[in-house]
């Protein structure tokens, strides 16, 4: 990577998604299909893959410890139901 190119991924990296779509349509980094629009294209659709990449593992996460939570709360029911069947046929 250029000074040129290098300079350009840092403006795209400090932008928030939206900026840096607007910014790339208006022109701002190169006529379309130029070689420094292309750049930034790819270099904006490795930034968006990489936020949905982070927002995947975080749902997977919390769809981790949601089964975690359901199998607790199913072994806690079965403990329910044979202590209560226990005191049922002590009474």
């Amino acid at each position: 990577m250029n000074k040129h190119e290098k300079n350009m991924a840092d403006r795209i990296d400090s932008m928030s998604l939206e900026d840096a779509r607007k910014e790339l349509a208006s022109g701002t980094f190169g006529d379309f299909d130029s070689p420094n629009y292309n750049f930034c294209l790819s270099r904006l659709s490795l930034k968006e893959a990489s936020i949905r990449d982070a927002n995947a593992s975080e749902a997977a996460k919390w769809a981790r410890h949601a089964a975690y939570a359901a199998y607790w709360a199913a072994i806690l029911a079965g403990i329910t139901i044979i202590v209560t069947i226990i005191i049922a046929c002590l009474s």
